[in-house]
Formats: C-alpha cells, structure tokens, sequence
C-alpha cells in the first residue's frame, strides 16, 4: 500500500515538472518519503545533497575570456603573440611549445607545424633590438669605450633578458638563428655605425667592430670562459673601448700598409 502511494506521488511530481506546472515543493521532492523504510530515505538524501553540490559547482565555473579577435585572428599571428609574451616573461629556457600553445588557446601539434621547432618559433618572435644611441652625439675620443658601455648594459644590465645569449648559441646550429644575427648586422649594426664613420669605410668599420664584440659576447656569455668572465666591466669599457675607437679613426682610405723590410 505504502509502495503504491509512493509511486503515485513520484509520478505527479514528475508531470509537474514535465508539464512546467508551478510546484510549491523543489525538484529534489521526488526523493522525498513515502519510502518503505528509512534507509531508503537515507540513500536518496545522501544523493541529493551529491548532485546539489555538483550543480553548484559547475553553476560557479566561469569560463575563460578570450579576446574577441581571438577567434578571427589567424593560428600563427596567434601563436607569435602567445609565444612573444612568454619569452618576454619567462626568457628562453622557461618557455615550452606547450605554454606558447595554452597561451594561444590552441593545440601544441599546430606551433609544431607552423613553426617546427622552439627555436625557429624563437627566431620568429623575437625582435632582439640592440636599442643602440646615437653615437654620433658623443665626442669622437668617447665613442670607442660608449659603444663597449652600450653593448655590456645590453647583455648584463637589469633588462637584458637571456634572449641574446641564446640567440647566438642558437646561431651556431640553426640556419634561422644565423640569418637572425646577419639581419641585426644589417639592419641595426651598419647603420649605427655607418653615423660614425665614412661612406665608404661604414662597412668595413662595422664588420671590425662586430667582430670584437660578437666574439667578446660568445667567450663572455655563452662559452663562460672563466678569465673572460672574470674581467670587471670597467676594464673592458677601457681596454676595448680604446681598440674600437682606433677602427674608427684609422680607416683604409688613410692607412698604408706597412710592409717588412727584405
């Protein structure tokens, strides 16, 4: 009998429902009693205050706002700006393919297809500006040792970032890392130094000056030689400064070469 009436009760609670009828009791009322004993009661409390807790806990999700160009904006634009970001943030060792495809939203197998490699996306990304002055504004004599200056604060100051250094370990294996470095000759470099010297000895005065520079920069930061690593700063500034500035002064238009006597 008690079965019976319990059956009936679930079924109008249930048209209720279906039919969207207003009901004075709440959903989970279709567990209430009549049960035919009270470890059914129990049971069906237990399982309501389970599934009450569950809504709750999706009802509170929000989901994760995206940009709204996200969707538009083209898979690799949106993996550099992921991949920008994260090398800015986190420097070179610290960023994964993985982080660069969460950071875009979007699924680590595609950076590897659009840009193969961590180090090619690197390459890709970053913009490595040497943020070089204008030399041209400082006396002829200062030149030397302020370019020296510049390039150390570049490498080791506050905001140098590891990206420099591992673009040139970079360079030594990977085709895109040694266009990198060729580009920022040309683009950067050359022209910095071609407000310094004469046209036609521009070139051969940022090659020369390159050259110590880049070597000093591989011995110093990525082979970590312990004699170059040990120099003070201000002793570099001197001693190279000096030998930069006599590229300066002393170009092929106005050297003779000095040949042994027989």
């Amino acid at each position: 009998m008690r079965s019976g009436r319990r059956r009936k009760s679930l079924k109008t609670k249930l048209h209720s429902l279906r039919s969207g009828s207003t009901v004075s009791t709440p959903w989970w009322s279709i567990f209430s009693p009549p049960f035919d004993n009270p470890k059914q009661t129990h049971v069906c409390k237990h399982i309501v205050t389970i599934i009450s807790r569950r809504m709750k806990a999706v009802a509170s999700k929000k989901p994760k706002q995206q940009p709204a160009q996200t969707a538009r904006e083209p898979a690799p634009s949106r993996i550099l700006t992921a991949a920008r970001r994260l090398f800015g943030e986190l420097g070179y060792e610290r960023t994964t393919i993985r982080l660069v495809a969460e950071e875009a939203s979007i699924h680590p197998s595609l950076v590897m297809r659009y840009f193969g490699t961590k180090e090619k996306l690197f390459t890709a990304a970053s913009s490595f500006n040497l943020k070089l002055p204008d030399f041209s504004a400082i006396g002829t004599k200062n030149r030397g040792p302020a370019i020296v200056r510049h390039f150390i604060e570049r490498w080791e100051g506050e905001n140098a970032g590891d990206e420099l250094p591992a673009l040139l370990r970079l360079s030594v294996t990977h085709p895109s890392g040694r266009e990198k470095i060729i580009q920022i000759f040309t683009k950067q470099v050359q022209p910095a130094i071609a407000k310094i010297s004469s046209g036609k000895d521009a070139t051969l005065n940022a090659a020369m000056i390159a050259s110590q520079l880049v070597g000093l920069a591989f011995l110093r930061y990525v082979l970590r030689v312990p004699a170059i690593v040990a120099l003070p700063k201000e002793a570099i500034i001197e001693a190279l400064g000096n030998h930069l500035g006599l590229y300066l002064k002393q170009t092929p238009s106005n050297v003779v070469a000095r040949r042994p006597k027989s």
